[in-house]
């Protein structure tokens, strides 16, 4: 028996660029396959219209699935043709019609990609290893409040603002050198004040010789 003879066309196509690329989907899900008539239609492009068809070959036994697995492809690449613009639901970026897959973040389909969640302010706190505002303990507080009260002694007018928020420390929630972060916060906060007074008050007080 000749060997053509136990080959089946499973497709025919116009060109032999798109069978080749047929064959080379045929090929990665290990069905074997031969094109038949490529040359012949390639040589009568030229002189014409040409009238064959490059046809795609495989075993008789290969033949079912080679048709179902270019029916299933034809199908995806139809959906994809006709898919509208979408919106990423992982990084919220507007993708153009055809395209699956997110050009920002890389993300497909129509739910975000596990193990990537969208971002979040409580996930870019973790990124930068900086907690938020209201994870601060009281002993994060007295240390920004420390450099804030030794700012006062260049900038009076941070006092006002500086001393409501050190008295308002919850002092049996200080670690001991938290503690001792408050007194000094204190004992700044005196001296600054003290200081700009007596040097406001020089202004109003009149001098006698």
């Amino acid at each position: 028996m000749n060997e053509l003879d136990r080959l089946e066309c499973v497709r025919e196509f116009h060109n032999e660029v798109e069978a080749a690329s047929a064959q080379a989907l045929l090929e990665q899900s290990g069905i074997a396959s031969t094109l038949l008539g490529g040359q012949i239609r390639t040589t009568l492009s030229y002189v014409g219209t040409a009238v064959e068809y490059v046809k795609l070959m495989v075993a008789q036994e290969d033949a079912a699935a080679a048709r179902d697995l270019l029916a299933r492809e034809e199908q995806e690449a139809s959906d994809r043709a006709v898919r509208t613009a979408w919106t990423c639901p992982r990084c919220g970026s507007d993708v153009d019609a055809g395209f699956d897959v997110c050009w920002n973040c890389g993300n497909s389909g129509d739910v975000p990609s596990e193990g990537t969640p969208a971002d979040t302010p409580d996930s870019a706190d973790q990124t930068t290893g900086t907690k938020a505002p209201s994870e601060l303990t009281e002993d994060d507080k007295i240390r920004r409040l420390l450099r804030g009260a030794i700012l006062n002694l260049a900038c009076a007018p941070l006092l006002f603002i500086t001393v409501p928020l050190v008295l308002s420390i919850d002092k049996p929630k200080l670690s001991p050198r938290g503690l001792r972060r408050y007194w000094v916060a204190i004992v700044l906060l005196v001296a600054t004040t003290f200081v700009w007074g007596a040097f406001i008050a020089s202004f109003f007080i009149p001098t006698h010789f």
